[in-house]
């Protein structure tokens, strides 16, 4: 499945990041391991970050807390605090070898930055 990348602005200094289907080869397939990613950059920087997984009506903050409530966790505009190695980290890629051979430097690259 090819996606289309669209943007709004790119001068501005607030930009709105949002994958409605993170996870779409899992969605298509029936697979409920999926999730809406959101999340807002400012001149270039995450400064906050949402995960949503429709299946189990539950939200992730930039902190990785999970949240039954969703309206209050969409407004809590939380940080990202942690370290990489406190991290859970995950890196998809699609079934084609180009896929594969662009996924895995990136994955080998983020378990070697400390």
């Amino acid at each position: 499945m090819a996606r289309k990348a669209f943007s709004g602005d790119a001068a501005s200094e607030f930009q709105w990041v949002i994958d409605p289907i993170d996870g779409t080869v899992n969605y298509f397939y029936g697979i409920p391991h999926f999730a809406i990613s959101i999340a807002l950059r400012q001149a270039g920087r995450i400064i906050v970050g949402v995960i949503y997984d429709p299946m189990r009506d539950e939200l992730v903050d930039g902190r990785g807390r999970r949240h039954a409530d969703v309206e209050w966790a969409a407004h809590c505009g939380q940080r990202a605090q942690g370290t990489l190695p406190e991290a859970v980290v995950s890196v998809g890629v699609a079934k084609s070898i180009d896929s594969i051979n662009r996924g895995l430097p990136l994955f080998e690259r983020m378990l070697r930055s400390r």
